[in-house]
């Protein structure tokens, strides 16, 4: 009784701007979400050359400091780095390019000589494998 009481106060105008409110709310909840779901997360591995622990961690880094990386972690037995990454943010190349600049080859992409004869004695790996 005082719901229906209290509906029958509302003016057609309140009725319409309560309408054109819920439809407003709605509308702004729909596109976060899309705008959440268009994120493209790729998780892939391959092969990184390395020997030691710290050639880990320096290929992690390489690949967590670029935005868009979500997730990095190199097997030092198997030599694959696996990564996980937004594909709108930053590309498999640039992951495999920053690990080159780290001083490290993936299959694709080699190191140069010079950021190779840098890196620690204990991190050079047989460029050969």
């Amino acid at each position: 009784m005082v719901l229906s009481k209290n509906i029958s106060m509302l003016s057609n105008k309140n009725i319409f701007k309560l309408f054109f409110l819920i439809i407003f709310i709605s509308q702004s909840f729909l596109v976060r979400s899309q705008s959440k779901t268009n994120k493209k997360i790729i998780n892939t591995n391959f092969k990184v050359l390395g020997n030691c622990g710290m050639c880990e961690k320096k290929i992690e880094a390489a690949a967590l400091n670029l935005k868009g990386v979500k997730k990095a972690v190199w097997d030092i037995d198997l030599l694959v780095l696996q990564v996980n990454y937004n594909s709108k943010k930053v590309s498999l190349s640039e992951i495999k390019q920053a690990i080159a600049d780290a001083g490290y080859d993936t299959e694709t992409i080699k190191t140069s000589e010079e950021k190779y004869n840098n890196l620690h004695h204990c991190c050079k790996y047989d460029r050969n494998q």
